[in-house]
C-alpha cells in the first residue's frame, strides 16, 4: 500500500470499491480494485482471476500490474482504462457498423489469445469490456474465467450473465470455448441494434428464447455483418463459427498492413516491475490464505539486496531460505505459542523451505507441536487447513525416503495432518498426494511393528475421507492405489495379530462396504434442487462414477483373491468364533459375505468349517440386541447357500421383524430362494407379509415435502432429507457404494411381488389392491426422490410389476388398476431431468443408456394397455387420455426419443402415433412440443434396417397432422422431412411406400404450400416411379398424391408429365377388376383431369398418350363402375377446354356415348353436369 497514492473513487459494487491511484515511484495512473474477503469461495475466485491474469499480456486484455493483501481486503492493481463499453452503449444507444467492426476485430484478437492459452472467459458482456487509450477495447473481470488443462474438452458449471449466455450454458450442458464466441455475437448485435437479441424480464422466458427462438436480424444490417453474427449465434455449438475459420471471415479479415498498423498502435506492455509480481510461496500454492505480516501495515514484499546474485537475477525464495538455520527450536510446549506459529507467514515460508531440503529432527518436532495446536480446538480453522494442505506433499515426500526414528516422527506428523485435512467439511484433494507417496509404501511401513498402529490409523482416516466424497475426480489415483493387491494383502495379514487386528478389520470392512460418507440417490433431489448442485454431482458422475464401480468391484475381487491365496478364511472364521463385540462382528461378517459372494472356493472353505457355520446360525437366531449382527449373519448364510436346509420355520418371522436390518436382510434372502426349495409363495401371500411390505412402501416421510420449494432452505433440500429407518438399515447392510448405490431397501420387495403376480395371475394383484399396497406403489412413482427407496433397477422392475398385474386382469378391471395415480406416476418417470441423470448413473449400478431405454420401454408398454385393448370402455379410455394429456405425456415421450435405442424408439413412436391420431388435442401438443423435430433426433429413419412398424407409425402420425389442420404445414416443412421422405418413397417395403404417397397427397390437400418444396427437394422423381410400382396399393396412393399435387395450380404439371403414360394405363378398367384396381382407376382418372385443370402445359403429352380416347372409352364402358365413369367425365370436361382435345374428340362418337351414359347413370346429377360441360365446350370451341 505504501507504493501508491489513492486519488479518488471511480466505481463500487457488491465486491468492494475501485479507486483511481498513482504509483509513487513512476507517477503512473492505475486502477485499484479493493475486494472484501468474504470466505474462502470469494478468495478462491480472486486468486483464480489473479492466477489467470498474471499469465496474460495482450493489448486487448486489461493488464495486471500488481496486487497485495490487507487483513480484510485483497487489492488488485491494473492499468487505468478510459471508460466502459457499457457506458458508451448507454449514451449512444447504437453504434455505426464500421465502429462495431473495429471493436469486433479487437475482441476477436483478445479471444483468440485467451483460447490459445486454454482460458475461457465465461462472462463476456459490455460491462466487462473497457475502453483504453486510443479507443482500443480491453477485456477485464476474469472472476468467472476457467483455465483448461491440455486434456480438457468441455465443462458444465454455470457462470456468467444470462443475457449473454449460450444455449448450452442455460441448459446446463457441457460446453467449451465457443460459449465466449456466442457472447461476442450477442454483444456485437447489441451494439448495432441497441439491445440483446433475446431480452425479457422473466428468466424462464429468457432461457426459453435463447434455446428455442431464432435471432431476429434488422433489415439495415449488412450481409457480411449478418453472416458474421449468425455464424456466432448458431444454437448448435459444433456449427458455431470458430477458430481458425473465424479469422478468415470477410467482416473482420484484415490486410497485413491493417493488422501491423493496429498491432503497432497497441502492443503488449511490461508490468511495473518484476519484483512487484513476486508471489509469496503460500500464494503460489493457491490453497493457502495469506496472513498479515507482523508489521502494522501489510506491504507488498520488495526484494532485498540479499535476493540478488552476482548476475543481477533473483534467486528462488526457497533456495535462499533453505540455507537459513531453523530458529524455532524443537518441541513447543506452549500451546498458544504453537498456535501463533500456524498463522505466521515467515514460519510458513521457512517451513516450506526446510521441507524441500533435508529437515532436521527439530523441524519435525516443531511441526508436530503446531499440528497439535491445530487440532486442540473442536474443529480446525481455515488457516489450519491451508497450512496443512500446503505442506502435505513435501511431508509425504520426506516420509517416502525416511527410515528408523525419522520415519516414526514423520508418521506422527502425517497423522496430525490427517486429523486436520480429514475434517468432514474440507476438500479431499490432498488424497492424491497420499495415493502417490503413502499408500504404495504401506506394505513396507507395516513390516516395522512399532509403525503399524499409526500407519493403520492414517490409512483408515484417509479411506473414510475418500468414502465421504469419492466422486471428486482428483481422488481417482487414491482409488486405484488402495485397490492394489499388495496393499490389501498387507492389511489382511494383520488380522491374526492382537494389537492391530481390530483396526485392520475396520479398514477392510470400510474398504468393501463403507457405511458413512456420500450416498447419492436418484434423481439427485428432483426438480426442486439447485441446478448448480445437481450439475456438480451429475458432472462428477459423468467423469468418475463408472470408475468407482469398476474400482469397487476390483477391490472385492482383490480381497477375495488375497483370502484365497493366504490363510485368510481360516483367520476370519477364527475371529468370528472368538469375537463378541458387535462392532467387530459387523466388520467380520461384512468381509466374509463379500468374499463368499465373489469366490466359490472361499465359500467352500466356510462350509467346511462347521464351528463357524454353527456360530452363524446362533447369531441369526439369537436376536442380538444389535440387530445388524443377526442380519449380516443371515446374509452370509444366504451367500453360503444354506437357506434351503436352514431356517425354514424362522424366515417368515424374520421378514416381518421389528428390526429394520433383519427385515431387509430376510426379504433379500427370500427373494433369492427358489420356490421348489422353500415355500416362498406361502409367505408372500400371507396377510402379515403384505401388511409389512405396505408399511415399508409408506413414503410419508418423503411426501410431506412434496410441492414445497426447498431450494431456498439450506438446511432442508430434497438431497438431504433424513433417511428413514429402512434406508439406514440398507446402508448399514450393503454400504454406501462409495456414493453410487446399486441396491435400495425396497428392491427385493418388488422382486417378490413380481414373482407373486407371475405365479398367481389374476389372484395376487387383487390382494395387493386390497391391502392398499397398490395405491402406495403408484404414489411412490410421484415422489421426486423416488430412487431413495428403489434403485434404478428397482424402478424398472416396479413398472414391470404394474404392467404384469394390469395385463393379467380382465378388461373390466383395468380401470381399477390403471388409475390416475398410476398413469401420471409412470409419466413422471419420463421427465427429462430423470432420464438425463439415469443416463450418467453407472451401468454397473443399473444406470446408463441401456437402463434409460429399458425404463422407457417399460413405461410405454404399461401406457399402451388401455389404448390397445379393444374391450376397454370409452369412459375409461377417455379418463386415461385426459390424465396423459394433463401430465403432458406427449412432451415427455418426445423428449424420451433422444434417450432411446432403436427398439424402444419403435414402441415410443407407436404410442405417439396412437395418441396423435386419437385426438386433436394430442396433435396440437405434439406440434407445440416440437415433436416434428424427431427427424433430427431419430437416426434410424435413414437406416436401411430400421423397423418397418416404426416408420409406418411416423407416416401415420404425419398424415394425421397433414389432413386435420393446414396450420401444421409450416411445422412439417421446418422438420427437415424431405430427405427422409425420399427414402420412404424408395423403401423396400411396399407399406412404407404406400404411406409415403398417402402423406404427399395429404400435404397437398388444402393448399399448394409444398409444391415448390417438393420440386426443390427431389420428391417428384420417386413419386413418379411409384405410379408404375408393382404393388397396386402403391400405385393407388401415388395416383392420389399426383392428383392433389396438380389440384391447386399447374406449378408441377410439367415436372409430373412423365407419369402420364402410367396414369393412362391405369384406366384400362374392366368389370372383372378387383376393388383395388377400381380405386387406382378413379385416382388416375382424377389426376389426368387435374393435369389439364389450369393450363395446356401437358395437353400435348396427354394427347400423345391417348388420354382423350381412353377417357371416352371408359365413359362408354357400360360394365364399368359408376364412379369411375363419372370421374372420367370430369377429366374429359377439363380436357375439352383446349383446341387439340376438342379436335381429337370431334373425330370420335362422343355425342352418342354421352347420350347413352346420361340415361344410364342415375346415382346423382354430377354425370349430367359433366356431360353438359363437355357438350358446351365442344360447341363453343367449334363455333
Amino acid at each position: 500500500m505504501d507504493h501508491y497514492h489513492i486519488l479518488e473513487p471511480i466505481g463500487e459494487g457488491s465486491f468492494g470499491k475501485v479507486y483511481k491511484g498513482r504509483r509513487k515511484s513512476t507517477g503512473q495512473l492505475v486502477a485499484m480494485k479493493f475486494i472484501v474477503k468474504r470466505g474462502k469461495t470469494c478468495i478462491s475466485m480472486l486468486r483464480q482471476e489473479i492466477a489467470i491474469l498474471q499469465d496474460l499480456n495482450h493489448a486487448n486484455i486489461i493488464l495486471l500490474l500488481d496486487w497485495f493483501e490487507t487483513n480484510t481486503e485483497i487489492c488488485v492493481v491494473t492499468e487505468m482504462a478510459q471508460g466502459e463499453l457499457y457506458q458508451v452503449l448507454e449514451d449512444d444507444k447504437r453504434l455505426p457498423e464500421p465502429i462495431i467492426k473495429r471493436i469486433a476485430i479487437e475482441l476477436v484478437a483478445a479471444l483468440q489469445y485467451l483460447h490459445s492459452h486454454r482460458v475461457i472467459h465465461r462472462d463476456m458482456k459490455p460491462q466487462n469490456i473497457l475502453i483504453g487509450a486510443g479507443g482500443s477495447v480491453k477485456l477485464c473481470d476474469f472472476g468467472f474465467a476457467r483455465s483448461l488443462s491440455t486434456h480438457s474438452i468441455c465443462m458444465t458449471s454455470i457462470k456468467g450473465t444470462p443475457l449473454y449466455m449460450a444455449p448450452e450454458l442455460v441448459q446446463e450442458k457441457p460446453y467449451d470455448h465457443t460459449v465466449d464466441l456466442w457472447s461476442l455475437g450477442v454483444i456485437l448485435y447489441e451494439l448495432f441494434v441497441g439491445h440483446p437479441p433475446f431480452y425479457t424480464k422473466s428468466i424462464y422466458t429468457l432461457i426459453h428464447r435463447i434455446v428455442k427462438d431464432p435471432v431476429p436480424y434488422p433489415d439495415d444490417m449488412s450481409k457480411r455483418f449478418k453472416s458474421f453474427i449468425s455464424g456466432l449465434l448458431h444454437k448448435e455449438p459444433s456449427k458455431r463459427l470458430s477458430w481458425p475459420q473465424l479469422l478468415r471471415h470477410p467482416f473482420i479479415r484484415e490486410t497485413d498492413d491493417e493488422r501491423k498498423t493496429r498491432e503497432k498502435i497497441s502492443t503488449p506492455r511490461d508490468r511495473l516491475c518484476n519484483s512487484q509480481f513476486l508471489f509469496q510461496p503460500a500464494l503460489l500454492n493457491e490453497r493457502e490464505e495469506t496472513v498479515p505480516d507482523k508489521t502494522p501495515t501489510n506491504k507488498t514484499r520488495s526484494p532485498s539486496p540479499d535476493l540478488q546474485n552476482k548476475s543481477g537475477k533473483q534467486k528462488s525464495l526457497l533456495a535462499i531460505s533453505s540455507s537459513r538455520p531453523w530458529d524455532y527450536g524443537g518441541t513447543i510446549r506452549d500451546v498458544d505459542a504453537a498456535r501463533a506459529l500456524r498463522t505466521n507467514p515467515e514460519f510458513q515460508h521457512d517451513l516450506l523451505a526446510a521441507l524441500k531440503t533435508s529437515p532436521s529432527f527439530s523441524v519435525w518436532e516443531t511441526l508436530l507441536s503446531v499440528l497439535g495446536a491445530c487440532t486442540s480446538t473442536s474443529s480446525p480453522s481455515e488457516p489450519d487447513r491451508l497450512l496443512c494442505s500446503s505442506i502435505v506433499s513435501p511431508v509425504l515426500v520426506c516420509l517416502s525416503t525416511s527410515s528408523g526414528s525419522d520415519r516414526a516422527i514423520i508418521l506422527q506428523n502425517v497423522d496430525g495432518l490427517c486429523n486436520v485435512l480429514c475434517d468432514v467439511d474440507y476438500s479431499s484433494s490432498f488424497l492424491a498426494d497420499f495415493a502417490t507417496y503413502f499408500i504404495p509404501a504401506v506394505p513396507l511401513f507395516l513390516t516395522t511393528q512399532n509403525d503399524c498402529p499409526v500407519v493403520l490409523a492414517i490409512t483408515w482416516k484417509c479411506l473414510r475421507k475418500f468414502a465421504a466424497a469419492p466422486c471428486h475426480t482428483e481422488n481417482d489415483s487414491f482409488a486405484k492405489s488402495i485397490c492394489n493387491p499388495s496393499f490389501i494383502s498387507s492389511i489382511l495379514a494383520l488380522l491374526p495379530t492382537a494389537a492391530m487386528g481390530n483396526t485392520a478389520l475396520c479398514i477392510l470392512s470400510d474398504l468393501i462396504a463403507p457405511t458413512s460418507g456420500m450416498c447419492l440417490a436418484f434423481p439427485l433431489g428432483g426438480e426442486q434442487t439447485s441446478a448448480i448442485q445437481v450439475e456438480e454431482v451429475s458432472q462428477a458422475l459423468r467423469t468418475f462414477s463408472s470408475a468407482i464401480c469398476n474400482w469397487a468391484n476390483a477391490v472385492g475381487e482383490s480381497l477375495a483373491n488375497s483370502v484365497n491365496q493366504s490363510n485368510g478364511m481360516s483367520d476370519l472364521c477364527t475371529l468370528l468364533l472368538e469375537s463378541h463385540r458387535p462392532e467387530l462382528l459387523i466388520a467380520i461378517l461384512r468381509i466374509i459375505r463379500e468374499v463368499c459372494k465373489r469366490s466359490p472356493s472361499a465359500r467352500n472353505l466356510l462350509l467346511k468349517n462347521q464351528p463357524a457355520i454353527f456360530r452363524l446360525k446362533a447369531l441369526v437366531r439369537s436376536g442380538t440386541p444389535h440387530g445388524l449382527v443377526s442380519a449380516l449373519a443371515l446374509l452370509v448364510i444366504k451367500e453360503a447357500s444354506l437357506i434351503p436346509t436352514f431356517l425354514k420355520p424362522d424366515l417368515q418371522s424374520f421378514v416381518t421383524s421389528a428390526t429394520p436390518a433383519m427385515s431387509v436382510a430376510a426379504i433379500v434372502t427370500l427373494s433369492s430362494v427358489n420356490d421348489k426349495d422353500y415355500p416362498v409363495m406361502s409367505i408372500i401371500t400371507s396377510k402379515p407379509f403384505l401388511q409389512h411390505i405396505s408399511s415399508m412402501a409408506d413414503n410419508q416421510h418423503l411426501t410431506m415435502f412434496k410441492g414445497e420449494n426447498l431450494s431456498g432452505s439450506p438446511s432442508m433440500s430434497m438431497s438431504n432429507i433424513p433417511p428413514n429407518k429402512w434406508e439406514l438399515a440398507c446402508r448399514e447392510l450393503f454400504g454406501t457404494g462409495y456414493g453410487v448405490i446399486d441396491t435400495a431397501y425396497f428392491d427385493s420387495c418388488i422382486d417378490l411381488l413380481r414373482y407373486g403376480v407371475a405365479s398367481r395371475p389374476g389372484t395376487f394383484a387383487p390382494a395387493l389392491r386390497t391391502c392398499g399396497l397398490w395405491q402406495r406403489l403408484s404414489e411412490g412413482l410421484h415422489i421426486q426422490h423416488v430412487w431413495n427407496w428403489l434403485s434404478p433397477n428397482g424402478v424398472v422392475n416396479l413398472v414391470e410389476l404394474l404392467y404384469a398385474a394390469v395385463a393379467d386382469e380382465p378388461s373390466r378391471d383395468v380401470p381399477v388398476y390403471m388409475n390416475l395415480s398410476v398413469v401420471s406416476g409412470v409419466i413422471c418417470l419420463l421427465h427429462e431431468f430423470r432420464l438425463q441423470k439415469l443416463a450418467v448413473w453407472p451401468e454397473q449400478s443399473g444406470g446408463g443408456r441401456k437402463a434409460v431405454a429399458s425404463l422407457i420401454q417399460s413405461v410405454v408398454r404399461l401406457l399402451n394397455i388401455p389404448l390397445c385393448n379393444p374391450d376397454i370402455d370409452s369412459v375409461t379410455l377417455a379418463r386415461v387420455q385426459k390424465a396423459m394429456y394433463n401430465q403432458h405425456a406427449i412432451q415427455h415421450l418426445i423428449n424420451a426419443i433422444s434417450f432411446s435405442t432403436n427398439h424402444s424408439q419403435e414402441s415410443l413412436l407407436s404410442l405417439l402415433a396412437k395418441l396423435v391420431c386419437s385426438s386433436k388435442h394430442f396433435a396440437r401438443q405434439f406440434v407445440d412440443y416440437n415433436g416434428l423435430q424427431m427427424f433430427a433426433k431419430v437416426t434410424f429413419f435413414t437406416d436401411s434396417n430400421a423397423p418397418t412398424a416404426a416408420l409406418a407409425d411416423v407416416l401415420t402420425l404425419l398424415c394425421q397432422l397433414a389432413r386435420t389442420d393446414m396450420s401444421n404445414y409450416q411445422h412439417i416443412h421446418q422438420s427437415h422431412i424431405y430427405p427422409v421422405l425420399v427414402i420412404f418413397l424408395k423403401h423396400d417395403n411396399a407399406d412404407i411406400r404406400v404411406k409415403a404417397c398417402n402423406l404427399i397427397g395429404n400435404l397437398c390437400r388444402f393448399s399448394p404450400f409444398f409444391y415448390k418444396h417438393f420440386q426443390e427437394n427431389g420428391i417428384l422423381p420417386p413419386l413418379i416411379d411409384c405410379c408404375g410400382d408393382h404393388d397396386p396399393q402403391v400405385r393407388k396412393y401415388a395416383a392420389f398424391a399426383i392428383g392433389n399435387a396438380v389440384f391447386h395450380n399447374d406449378e408441377l404439371c410439367q415436372s409430373l408429365s412423365p407419369c402420364i403414360p402410367q396414369l393412362i394405363n391405369a384406366l384400362s378398367y374392366s368389370a372383372s377388376t378387383s376393388g383395388i384396381d377400381r380405386r387406382i382407376t378413379i385416382n388416375a382418372a382424377g389426376a389426368i383431369g387435374n393435369l389439364a385443370r389450369f393450363s395446356d402445359k401437358v395437353v400435348g403429352d396427354l394427347l400423345s398418350a391417348g388420354a382423350v380416347e381412353t377417357l371416352l372409352g371408359c365413359i362408354g364402358n357400360i360394365s364399368a363402375d359408376a364412379i369411375v365413369r363419372r370421374t372420367c367425365m370430369y377429366s374429359l370436361a377439363n380436357l375439352c377446354s383446349f383446341d387439340g382435345c376438342r379436335s381429337r374428340l370431334q373425330r370420335l362418337p362422343y355425342e352418342t356415348i354421352l347420350s347413352d351414359v346420361v340415361g344410364q347413370l342415375t346415382d346423382s346429377d354430377e354425370p349430367l353436369k359433366f356431360a353438359r360441360r363437355i357438350t358446351s365446350k365442344m360447341q363453343s370451341g367449334l363455333a
